[in-house]
């Protein structure tokens, strides 16, 4: 690989890799605090690189990961970085401060809803566009023949993808 192209690449991986990392610190630190400014801190940051990506790459189920983003940002927004809880029994522990299982807040119809197995509309459409952009991707890997290739590889007994 030229010298270059590589740079630019781990350059784009540790980019990548360092954006990830202050998600997932800034979801500790919420989850752990329940502080209402790291919420909007996570919320702000995960939908300014969501939409900055799933623009920029026309994903499939981009549309539906961003509602679902949004739905769940909004619900914990009104509610101090809470999400509610509805139809939970009240006895129920919840694994993080984040959750609130009284039944009251605002916008009780985003929260989390035991006749949806205690997902939130929000984590249903999040579902829904993860699943249509890992096929996407699958599909598309098929098409072109590489993830063909990698099959027929393991399946060769090769622990190393198939080269043509």
């Amino acid at each position: 690989m030229n010298r270059s192209i590589q740079v630019i690449v781990n350059s784009q991986r540790v980019r990548i890799y360092t954006k990830l990392g202050c998600l997932l610190c800034l979801s500790i630190l919420w989850k752990v605090t329940a502080n209402v400014a790291f919420c909007y801190l996570f919320w702000i940051t995960t939908l300014a690189w969501g939409v900055r990506y799933i623009v920029h790459a026309k994903a499939v189920g981009g549309f539906l990961i961003l509602l679902g983003i949004t739905s769940n940002a909004l619900v914990t927004l009104c509610n101090e970085g809470v999400m509610p809880s509805v139809g939970i029994p009240s006895n129920f522990q919840p694994a993080s401060p984040i959750w609130n299982v009284s039944g009251k807040g605002q916008w009780l119809a985003l929260g989390d809803q035991a006749a949806l197995y205690g997902f939130s509309v929000g984590d249903i459409f999040l579902i829904a566009g993860l699943l249509l952009f890992v096929v996407w991707k699958v599909f598309g890997q098929l098409r072109h023949g590489r993830t063909a290739r990698i099959v027929k590889g393991l399946t060769d007994g090769n622990l190393v993808p198939h080269q043509r």
